[in-house]
Parts: structure tokens; sequence; C-alpha cells
């Protein structure tokens, strides 16, 4: 009875972490050793998102910058939007790939999300956040001759170029700062390029 009790002990297998068992790759009476697999289990509270940077854009990151996972769906869990939640980087490897010239970063979960081990997602790395800013469709934008970058507004039914310094871009909206530029003036987004001063427009959609 002993000996029994003793046996039945080296049976009883106890998982490091608390989880789900995903795969059981062990069979019923089969040999294992110490590096054998006995079962995957996984911590939901605990998912992380593995993606690559290329190496010109590290220099800009650091652990703790906050991330925007996007999926097709839903995404429910906290700070989260229609498919969209929030991470943050946990980690950026100091190694490079010399083929795909990236490095790999990850970036932690929040708990309580309905994402699951092994989905695809699309990482955004939110960078630098500003509130209260102007911005102007991307396709607005045109660059001079001498490389200035100019939006042409419209006022009193008439197009103005103003000169603007470009910032921030997301979602085809870009930041832009300049002189005599509000918030309430009207945007050309198409023919901008070449468009005389003074041309007198018409808004036919509004």
């Amino acid at each position: 009875m002993s000996r029994a009790r003793t046996e039945l002990s080296l049976l009883q297998v106890t998982a490091p972490i608390s989880g789900t068992i995903i795969r059981v790759p062990a069979r019923a009476g089969e040999a294992v050793d110490m590096t054998g697999t006995l079962a995957e289990l996984i911590d939901r509270k605990q998912l992380i998102v593995e993606f690559r940077v290329p190496i010109d854009e590290i220099t800009a990151l650091e652990p703790g910058q906050k991330v925007e996972i996007e999926t097709g769906g839903r995404v429910a869990g906290p700070n989260s939007k229609t498919g969209r939640v929030q991470g943050e980087l946990t980690f950026i490897d100091s190694v490079v790939d010399p083929e795909s010239e990236t490095v790999l970063v990850r970036a932690s979960i929040p708990a309580g999300t309905e994402l699951r081990p092994g989905q695809f997602v699309r990482v955004s790395i939110i960078y630098l956040e500003k509130s209260n800013c102007l911005v102007v469709p991307e396709e607005s934008l045109v660059t001079t001759t001498d490389g200035q970058t100019v939006i042409a507004i419209v006022e009193n039914g008439k197009a103005f170029q103003r000169v603007v310094q470009p910032g921030l871009r997301e979602n085809g909206l870009v930041e832009v700062q300049g002189e005599g530029i509000r918030e309430d003036m009207q945007v050309v987004t198409a023919g901008a390029y070449g468009l005389p001063p003074e041309t007198k427009v018409r808004i036919v959609n509004e």
C-alpha cells in the first residue's frame, strides 16, 4: 500500500501557472522524460502580441508606450473600441533580423478582452498623443517647387494658399500649423496643386 501511494504521488503533475489546457500531446501509457511536453496551457490574463518593427523606427520606441491592437471585429474589454484594444510595449529585442532588417517587439494585452491566442491582429504604435490640434485631409497638402507645404483655403468664394507645417498623421488626417490657419476654414481637397491665387471656386458638396 505504501508503494502504491508513492507511485500515485509521482504521477501527480502540477502546472506552473493557472490557465486552460489547449493541447495534450502526451498519451496514456507513454514514457516521457524531463524534457517531454505533457500538456500545453494558456493564461488569457497574460496575453502578449508579437510583431516586428523596421530598424529605423526602433529609436522612437521604449517600454511603456501605448499600442492599439486592431482586429476585423469587435473586441470587448478594458479601454477597447469597436475592433480595437489598447496594449503596452513590454519588450524590444536587441537583435536585428538581417533578412528583413526588423526587430522583434512584444506588447502586453489587458485581461478581459475577447482576443484569442494565435489570432492575427494589426498593431499601431502610439508615438505621441496630442489634443486640440487642427487637422486636414492628407490629400489637401501640396508641396510647392521650392519645397514648401501648402493648403488651399476658401474665403469669400476665392481660393488662397497658406503655408503650413505638417505634424502627426493618422487615418488620412494630418496635423497642420501655420499663420492664419483657423478651425472654421474650408479647405480644398482636390485640384489644389497649381491653383492660382484668388481663383474663384464653388462648393459643390458640403
